[in-house]
């Protein structure tokens, strides 16, 4: 009499069935999409509940969206790039409507080095100080 209910016919049946499952695992799992889904209203409700996010949202918007319609950008722009310099402190916002436009210079922005005065004025402190004992 032959059996055929041996220990490599089970690791077989195990091992066929671990396949089959493998390969249908992509009819039950979630595709993803590469489209962008900006804005992110979950992220912006979750802001606009603070205070001081919904005054400064209230009194610079109008601003905001003026000055991007001012370079004829569509305002929320989900395409954004920021370029910051060090030497010269510069800070510059740039934005395009589509993958396939060009970048446009929204706004430059000088950046002010509080630290850097600051630590200017102690030393400036630090030597009258010095010199007047």
């Amino acid at each position: 009499m032959v059996y055929f209910c041996t220990k490599s016919y089970y690791m077989k049946f195990y091992f066929l069935i671990i396949l089959f499952l493998f390969q249908c695992s992509h009819l039950f799992s979630q595709k993803t999409t590469l489209e962008n889904k900006y804005p992110d209203y979950a992220f912006q409700n979750y802001q606009m509940s603070f205070d001081r996010v919904k005054n400064a949202m209230v009194k610079h918007e109008g601003n905001i969206e003026s000055m991007f319609e001012e370079k004829g950008l569509k305002y929320p722009c989900t395409n954004i790039l920021y370029r910051a310099f060090k030497a010269s402190n510069e800070f510059e916002l740039w934005a395009r409507n589509s993958i396939i436009d060009t970048f446009v210079l929204v706004k430059k922005y000088k950046i002010f080095l509080f630290w850097l005065l600051l630590l200017n004025v102690s030393k400036v402190l630090y030597h009258m100080f010095k010199t007047s004992s």
